[in-house]
C-alpha cells in the first residue's frame, strides 16, 4: 500500500485537478476478491504462516491473500494442526478437515482453478484427493466457511 500512496500523489502531481479527480491509492493496489465476509479462523492462518516458516508456501498465494487479516487472526499459543493444507493446481485449502466426502476448511486460495481439482497434502505428498469446486473458472482471491465435496480419495 505505501508503494500505492505514492504513485497517487505522483499522479496528483502532474495533472490538472480541476479537470480530472484525484488519483487514490485504491487506484493503484489490488485487493483481492472475496466471496464471504465470515472471518478466517486462527487455525487457518496460524497454518498459513508455518507454511511460510517452512517455505513450503506457494509465492502465487501471497498476492491472493489478506495478509493482515491473517496477521490479527494469528494465535501464537494455538497449536499448528497436523494437517495444515492441500495444494492442488490454483487451490490451496488451509487447515483442513474432512467428514463424510466433504472437505470442509475456513480458508481458501484460487486461482484460475479447473472444476475438478486434485489436491495432495503439502507435508508429505502422500495423500491425495480430488475435489468437485463450485467457483468460476477465472476466480482469483479466497473464500471462507468452504464446504467442497469429494469425488476420490487416496494414499500415494
Amino acid at each position: 500500500m505505501p508503494i500505492a500512496t505514492l504513485t497517487a500523489t505522483l499522479t496528483n502531481l502532474n495533472i490538472d485537478l480541476k479537470k480530472h479527480s484525484s488519483a487514490k491509492p485504491q487506484d493503484y493496489f489490488y485487493f483481492p476478491a472475496t466471496i464471504s465476509s465470515i472471518p478466517i479462523s486462527s487455525n487457518a492462518a496460524n497454518c498459513f504462516f508455518s507454511l511460510i516458516n517452512d517455505s513450503q508456501l506457494p509465492g502465487w498465494t501471497l498476492n491472493l491473500v489478506p495478509l493482515d487479516d491473517l496477521r490479527k487472526t494469528k494465535d501464537i499459543n494455538q497449536k499448528v494442526p497436523k494437517f495444515r493444507a492441500l495444494l492442488g493446481e490454483g487451490v490451496m485449502v488451509f487447515a483442513p478437515l474432512i467428514r463424510d466426502d466433504i472437505l470442509y476448511s475456513s480458508f481458501v486460495v484460487w486461482e484460475n482453478a479447473q472444476p475438478q481439482v486434485q489436491l495432495t497434502d503439502v507435508d508429505d505428498n502422500l495423500f491425495n484427493i480430488t475435489i468437485e469446486t463450485d467457483i468460476e473458472s477465472n476466480f482469483e482471491g479466497y473464500s471462507t466457511d468452504v464446504a467442497l465435496r469429494i469425488l476420490a480419495s487416496g494414499r500415494s
